[in-house]
């Protein structure tokens, strides 16, 4: 059996907010300098990933598998939507 307990408090409760902000970019600063595990190419923070997944996506749009463009476009039929869903897919 596993839990979790999360507390939250107010960081500028206990010193100014720029202050705070300061220490967690040393912070962050120092957790990238640890070496990288074997088989790893980078350290990522909470939330990097998923930031630079947005910004890729964003920028090429959401890939799909030939199977979801398929199952799309076959909504899209059935509600009278003709989308051009196989001009997207991966190749």
């Amino acid at each position: 059996m596993f839990a979790l307990f999360f507390f939250v408090m107010r960081a500028d409760i206990f010193e100014e907010m720029d202050t705070f902000k300061k220490r967690m970019d040393c912070m962050a600063a120092e957790i990238k300098q640890i070496p990288v595990a074997k088989g790893f190419d980078r350290i990522y923070l909470p939330g990097e990933i998923e930031t630079e997944r947005e910004r890729e996506r964003l920028a090429s749009g959401i890939p799909l598998t030939k199977e979801t463009a398929d199952e799309l476009q076959a909504v899209g039929e059935a509600y009278g939507v003709t989308p051009r869903l196989m001009d997207l897919v991966q190749k």
